[in-house]
């Protein structure tokens, strides 16, 4: 765990950090961190938080001073927002000397010191407090008392003593005043480590017992070590895969996709944009979004969101429409659907959705100049409006609001139990659970409701009312109007079924799909790819086809394929023999397309794999059966030409015997 560090109102003490004070809140009982800070700002960012934190949980809290003196810190305690006077008189907070705790009688003892700590956990839950949290400055075990030399046994040992009370602790280090040589073991003894304003989970930890133990450099350090590399790389392979993926997902999107940071600049920018702006990836990469679309001086009202946004410090959640400037100097109206991007919950910055509607935004407009009673519909509505009398039970409607039915305008509008079959059953009992709400309190309502024209398909509007009253306040009827919102929706809709398509379409491929790295091994092997070859994902990944699938008769042929497909080449595709789990030799079409980092270097391929068997034999069968035709057709000829021959010899033996 890992924080980024912003102001925070509410700890003027220290540095202030709504991350590090997020995290210091999702620190838990039975917890053991050390916090390693170059001054006392970065010191009390972090220690008051801890000790307010606990006292409003209830908990038991205990500050050992000694870097600082006991009145330094309570002034500190106090600019960080804790009532001090009240806890103390209390007795839910305690501010003491390194005498009164680890020195106690004078001299240090790690488990006479474990003891203490152990009675006060004990004291503290009699007293009714949930648990013990305590802090201390650890300078003290600079003064060469005796015993100070048993500092990090006494850290190492805490490890088993937190697991098993209901307590949790800081302890402190100045890395000004301590030799790096205890600092790493300081390091080496505690699972989370406070460096500064971040939170870590220490990757460097080391359990207490292979701490303690009489010798270094065993077999068992070299295990540990071991596997963290091991561990380290699994976790750098994933983060890879992950960031791959992300980029495909964002490379085949059908819409608009660009993220920024909290400063405006494009951190990601797919190939529709590039479509809609005119603008290469590479040309708005770390560039400030805003100055590239949307010019100060021609979208004001776009830098007034832009600016607000980064005053705050936050990102623009929710739907919005403007216009961007692209690369020609043309205007595109983009409608936009904004989300939050998280770094262990705190923004980082926003990813948006855009699509161009340009020519939608372009036809409204001509449809609002041709119509005039459009423009009354615009401008209460932009679409269709209606109201109803409740008394008398009389809907009005305009007349595009008949439009947007698909009902005939010279007819009467429906009465309202009528109204409510034009749509679907799960939005007419939305619709009436709203109406009614609306005519009880006088709650107006904006939904979005699926309606079946009996002329066309379904569609979507979005319905919003007001309430209209007599002059005594009752509600008398309601008032309103309807937009089409089918494109948006559908869209929206498009655009998720997408997503979630990209998601699943490997494992739900019919054909097999196999995606090798750069050295010709299995990363992903879909089940469509099982089930032909007859190995499972698990057996396949990390596997050379060699060793798997490929005989030694085709290896030649898929050498020369792979060469070309290392070299760029999108066309090497191949049809060639191939073995499965159970022995069975077959015939398979390969198609393999590389897969290229931005500067143009292949990093794996993908295949595309089917099996071809049945039908290369069927052509076998087929060309064996037109030759044997063939065979038949030359013998047949052959028979009639000697027929012909034969015939002619006769003619001519009788012509001759009649001379005679």
């Amino acid at each position: 765990m890992s924080l980024t560090i912003a102001n925070d109102e509410k700890n003027p003490a220290g540095s202030g950090a709504t991350s590090l004070v997020r995290a210091i809140e999702d620190v838990s009982m039975h917890d053991h961190l050390c916090l390693i800070y170059a001054n006392k700002e970065e010191q009390f960012a972090a220690v008051v938080p801890f000790m307010r934190i606990g006292l409003e949980r209830g908990e038991k809290c205990v500050y050992i001073a000694d870097d600082n003196t006991v009145d330094e810190v309570l002034a500190s305690m106090r600019a960080g927002g804790i009532d001090v006077d009240a806890a103390l008189k209390k007795g839910s907070l305690a501010v003491i000397t390194k005498r009164e705790a680890y020195l106690r009688n004078g001299y240090f003892d790690p488990d006479e010191m474990i003891r203490f700590l152990t009675d006060s956990t004990n004291a503290a839950k009699k007293e009714g407090y949930s648990a013990l949290r305590a802090t201390g400055e650890m300078t003290w075990m600079l003064g060469g008392e005796k015993g100070t030399d048993r500092l990090i046994e006494y850290e190492a040992k805490l490890n088993r003593f937190f697991p098993a009370n209901d307590a949790l602790a800081i302890c402190q280090y100045n890395r000004q005043r301590f030799s790096p040589a205890i600092l790493l073991d300081v390091i080496h003894t505690h699972p989370i480590v406070v460096v500064g304003n971040t939170v870590c989970r220490n990757f460097y930890y080391v359990p207490v017992d292979e701490f303690l133990m009489a010798g270094k450099g065993t077999s068992e350090e070299v295990d540990r070590l071991l596997k963290n590399l091991l561990d380290r790389q699994t976790i750098e392979t994933e983060y890879k895969k992950a960031i791959h993926y992300s980029e495909e997902l964002i490379r085949f999107s059908n819409a608009m996709i660009v993220c920024l940071d909290l400063e405006g600049r494009v951190t990601a920018f797919n190939e529709v944009a590039e479509k809609v702006t005119g603008y290469r990836k590479d040309e708005v990469l770390g560039r400030n979004w805003f100055e590239i679309i949307a010019p100060r001086n021609r979208y004001p009202k776009v830098w007034e969101v832009f600016e607000e946004f980064k005053k705050k410090r936050e990102s623009i959640i929710g739907d919005f429409e403007n216009p961007i400037l692209t690369k020609s100097g043309e205007e595109r109206i983009i409608e936009w659907r904004n989300s939050d991007l998280h770094d262990d919950g705190a923004v980082i910055g926003t990813i948006s959705y855009g699509i161009d509607v340009t020519e939608r935004k372009s036809a409204e407009k001509k449809l609002s100049e041709s119509e005039r009673e459009l423009r009354e519909a615009q401008r209460v509505g932009r679409i269709g409006n209606w109201s109803w009398d409740i008394a008398t039970d009389t809907i009005t409607w305009s007349k595009e609001y008949y439009h947007l039915f698909g009902l005939d305008p010279t007819q009467h509008p429906p009465n309202y139990e009528e109204h409510l079959k034009i749509y679907t059953p799960e939005s007419a009992a939305l619709l009436d659970a709203a109406v009614k709400k609306n005519t009880e309190t006088g709650e107006p309502y904006e939904i979005d409701l699926e309606i079946a024209r009996p002329t066309d398909s379904v569609r979507w509007i979005t319905a919003r009312s007001e309430t209209i009253r007599n002059e005594e306040g009752k509600v008398i009827g309601l008032r309103g109007t309807a937009q089409d919102i089918t494109e948006r929706k559908v869209a929206g809709e498009a655009l998720k079924k997408n997503e979630e398509r990209l998601r699943f379409e490997v494992d739900r491929m019919p054909i097999g799909h196999i995606l090798w790295d750069k050295n010709f091994l299995v990363v992903t092997w879909n089940p469509a790819a099982e089930k032909i070859f007859g190995f499972t994902s698990e057996e396949a990944i990390g596997k050379h086809p060699y060793d798997l699938i490929v005989p030694k008769s085709a290896q030649p042929q898929v050498n020369d394929v792979w060469g070309r497909l290392l070299a760029g080449d999108e066309s090497a595709r191949s049809v060639n023999e191939n073995t499965t789990k159970d022995g069975r030799t077959i015939i398979c079409d390969w198609v393999n397309t590389p897969l290229k980092q931005p500067d143009g270097a292949v990093i794996g391929v993908l295949s595309m794999v089917q099996d071809v068997t049945e039908q290369k034999e069927a052509e076998q069968k087929s060309q064996e059966h037109l030759e044997e035709i063939e065979n038949i057709n030359k013998l047949m000829v052959g028979r009639e030409l000697k027929m012909i021959e034969l015939k002619n010899e006769i003619e001519k033996l009788k012509a001759k015997l009649a001379s005679e």
